[in-house]
């Protein structure tokens, strides 16, 4: 028997290359999870505008994820291909999203395989706790990427700083630019708009869209 506990949607709509991603923290068990995309959108410009690659990419990366080292710092290397169901037992997935001068929406899913569901019932008492949202955006403030950390119920506890400092230190092992992450509250952004961070004052504010 499953039982599904967990659902979040990750969307990306900006130019150029960028990602959205969503760790979700519970409690130790045999899980299956699932992303898939639910929406993608790659209109064409101007006639004879010169050539840009159009994708979408989709992948859960887990604590099983193979990794390697670069500049020191130790980062996944999921198999963007096939990654996109798993089978573990774990206390933690992360969904990801990856994007380039297309607009894209998916769907991540956790379900529990305990055998015993049937006698308590998870998800009528998994319940989300204390979330993180971040932007990671350059010196000008042009936002590459989000990261939201959600702690449900039997999971373990988040460390603001030392989250910052995973996701800047994923991003930054793949970029040239200098980065920094900014708090924010995703919630507050329309979900299909694309926002800059104001590098004075940290705050996000959404951009005008055609």
């Amino acid at each position: 028997m499953t039982e599904l506990f967990y659902t979040t949607a990750l969307s990306r709509r900006a130019s150029g290359l960028g990602w959205s991603t969503r760790t979700a923290r519970f409690e130790y068990a045999p899980v299956q999870a699932n992303i898939q995309l639910s929406y993608y959108d790659a209109q064409n410009g101007e006639r004879f505008e010169p050539f840009q690659p159009r994708f979408a990419r989709t992948w859960i990366e887990t604590p099983m994820t193979p990794t390697t080292v670069v500049a020191g710092m130790t980062i996944p290397m999921p198999n963007v291909l096939k990654d996109s169901t798993v089978w573990l037992t774990t206390d933690r997935l992360t969904f990801q999203l990856q994007t380039e001068n297309v607009t894209a929406v998916a769907v991540g899913m956790i379900w529990d395989r305990r055998p015993d569901l049937g006698r308590w019932g998870r998800a009528s008492r998994l319940t989300a706790g204390v979330t993180l949202d971040l932007a990671i955006h350059d010196e000008a403030g042009n936002v590459i990427g989000t990261h939201q950390e959600v702690q449900l119920e039997g999971g373990r506890p988040i460390d603001p700083e030392e989250v910052q400092a995973r996701v800047l230190d994923r991003a930054q092992a793949t970029s040239n630019a200098r980065l920094s992450a900014a708090i924010v509250d995703l919630s507050q952004l329309p979900e299909d708009a694309s926002f800059r961070i104001d590098t004075s004052s940290g705050r996000a504010f959404p951009l005008e869209t055609e």
